[in-house]
């Protein structure tokens, strides 16, 4: 785990008890300057050169002018016991768009189906090294292949074996509760319930870090400050 400071603020001063449930919003900031992103050889990618005349680089820090980091996923980590959830009613898609994964970096629910979908019109593979899930290869095609996962997991790594630079970070959770920071590092976890929880963070390159939270009736408000490394 790498270093991160983080600064927590929290709103509500009264724990409300029975079923009420509040929003928790926040905003990821990125401090110092990061490193160059690495530029990446497509001399044997002809076809994704073409797309990328300016280059390709990798996608470590992505940061808005005044520091708001995107691609940090957040997520709420605590006992739901006697709370029943709503089965997930989309497919998300990962998708090797143009060499890349997109999203970069994304949540999902335990038993939600995860489309794998190349866009690239070439052969793209999809390794998933998880830890508390099975591993698995696919390649799609020109269709899309379904996968699930049955245990939670922050985050599953997602890599293209035919296109080394390529990863992708999938969060797996048995709970609603979680969320992307957009490109202002803005980000909102809707509808949880009263109680004491630890609201945490992972980002591909600066790691996890956690603060606890009391959720109550009121609208929480969480800010962290990640340290360029």
């Amino acid at each position: 785990m790498n270093a991160i400071k983080t600064t927590l603020a929290l709103v509500g001063c009264s724990l409300v008890l029975g079923s009420d449930a509040s929003d928790i919003t926040g905003r990821v900031t990125l401090k110092g300057m990061p490193p160059p992103e690495r530029a990446v050889d497509l001399k044997s990618y002809a076809a994704l050169a073409a797309k990328h005349p300016n280059g390709l680089t990798t996608r470590h820090y992505q940061a808005s002018r005044d520091g708001g980091l995107q691609h940090v996923l957040v997520y709420v980590r605590g006992s739901f016991d006697g709370v029943t959830f709503e089965a997930p009613r989309t497919s998300p898609v990962l998708d090797h768009a143009d060499g890349l994964f997109q999203p970069y970096v994304m949540g999902i629910r335990v038993g939600q189906q995860l489309q794998l979908k190349c866009s690239d019109g070439t052969i793209c593979g999809f390794h998933a090294t998880p830890k508390a899930n099975q591993e698995f290869v696919m390649t799609p095609g020109e269709g899309t292949v379904p996968r699930t996962f049955t245990n939670p997991e922050v985050p599953v790594r997602f890599k293209c074996d035919l296109h080394p630079w390529n990863y992708a970070y999938v969060g797996v959770f048995a709970h609603p509760y979680f969320a992307v920071t957009d490109e202002q590092g803005r980000f909102t976890i809707r509808g949880v319930p009263a109680g004491k929880y630890s609201v945490e963070i992972f980002h591909p390159r600066s790691g996890t870090s956690a603060k606890p939270i009391i959720v109550t009736d009121q609208p929480a408000d969480v800010d962290f400050e990640v340290i360029a490394r």
